[in-house]
């Protein structure tokens, strides 16, 4: 079963974001292969206004950070809650 445990609401981000440990971790970008890292921390961000759109950022989990700008696969566009993308993507929720 995929986990994904409530750490914190995301501080300085846009919209309305939080940040989860996920397991199995997320496997890099569309373009990932088998070098590509995985990120077991990520950032969940429900971004309204002119682009409405859901992004998975990895997390820096010691800076209190985004590690990476690049939107990890299952990012997707349409409004939609974090916990609601995660669960789409069949992880079970934990908080």
């Amino acid at each position: 079963m995929k986990k994904a445990t409530f750490i914190k609401q995301a501080p300085g981000m846009a919209g309305h974001a939080e940040v989860y440990k996920v397991d199995p971790p997320i496997k890099g970008y569309s373009w990932a292969d088998e070098s590509t890292p995985e990120y077991g921390t990520v950032v969940v961000s429900s971004v309204c206004g002119w682009a409405t759109e859901c992004y998975i950022f990895a997390w820096d989990i010691d800076n209190d950070m985004v590690a990476n700008w690049s939107e990890l696969e299952g990012s997707r566009k349409g409004s939609i809650m974090p916990s609601e993308l995660l669960q789409e993507l069949g992880y079970e929720i934990q908080r």
